[in-house]
């Protein structure tokens, strides 16, 4: 193995960062649900006893849910949308993939999800903060400089309890 051909170090950076990933802590929410609907107990008369609830344990409720899931919320009726602004939102990049982020390990100097940048920029724009826990795992610094760095500012002046940030850097050729 040659330390100066860039093959070798981009299989030994990827080796690197597949334990970075591996190691990383799980985010707080999955993209998968793990409870089957089937074992829910329906109310026959049809009554929404969920809209009933508190803002603020709405809004915890809101706050445990992936990102996509948490803004869908907003288009149930006008008072969910208030519960979705002031949720302490969680969000984590790996999600907003077409895969929800379950096919792994991201490969060094591969582009990064250019839907995923632009979802993570929106979902950072309008949302008010704070944010519970944010993991930007799958964006390449090199390629989204700019936008990373407005992410960290806008994080920085919204609030963020945890936040899990890994560069995805690409070898000089």
């Amino acid at each position: 193995m040659d330390p100066q051909d860039p093959v070798s170090l981009d299989l030994g950076t990827n080796v690197v960062l597949y334990f970075v990933y591996d190691y990383l802590p799980d985010p707080p929410i999955s993209p998968t649900s793990t409870l089957a609907l089937s074992g829910a107990s329906w109310v026959p008369d049809g009554v929404d006893r969920t809209s009933r609830l508190p803002n603020a344990l709405l809004s915890d409720i809101v706050s445990r849910l992936p990102a996509k899931d948490a803004a869908r919320t907003a288009a149930l009726a006008s008072r969910w949308r208030s519960v979705w602004r002031s949720a302490a939102l969680t969000l984590v990049d790996s999600h907003l993939l077409q895969d929800s982020g379950t096919k792994r390990p991201y490969i060094i100097g591969a582009p990064s999800p250019r839907a995923v940048t632009d979802a993570v920029s929106r979902v950072l724009a309008v949302h008010p903060g704070p944010f519970r826990c944010v993991h930007l795992t799958c964006t390449s610094m090199d390629e989204h400089r700019g936008e990373m760095a407005r992410w960290l500012d806008i994080l920085v002046a919204k609030g963020v309890q945890d936040l899990i940030f890994v560069n995805r850097w690409a070898l000089p050729s």
